[in-house]
């Protein structure tokens, strides 16, 4: 029973590690270091213009593999305490990321356009 625990925890141990491991300077960031608005904020349409602010990065990144991918989600949370989830992805799949992206873009579009239509 005992090795099929630390197994598990293992296993989730590795999917996982600490900001602080891996970067400094992100783990010490506050929004005295630097006013910095996260990062897509302006692709989503906002009735006023009001954007969410990096208050400081949670410490812990998780590893997210799927289709072969390997990706790394942190999060971040805002100055009005919501934290939000954000999905880096290496070098070697950038026209994997920038293609999403574009659909992403398109879709927004669409949505715009179809709104006005009705």
């Amino acid at each position: 029973m005992k090795c099929i625990i630390i197994g598990a925890l293992f296993l989730l141990l590795s999917r996982s590690f600490l900001l602080e491991e891996r970067c400094r300077f992100l783990n010490n960031f506050s929004m005295s270091t630097a006013e910095v608005e996260l990062p897509g904020e302006f692709l989503m349409p906002k009735p006023t213009s009001y954007f969410v602010k990096i208050a400081r990065f949670l410490p812990r990144v998780e590893v997210v593999q799927k289709y072969g991918v390997s990706a790394r989600r942190l999060f971040i949370r805002g100055h009005n305490g919501v934290a939000y989830p954000y999905l880096v992805i290496g070098d070697n799949n950038v026209t994997e990321s920038r293609r999403e992206e574009l659909v992403f873009q398109l879709c927004q579009t669409l949505n715009v356009c179809m709104e006005k239509a009705k």
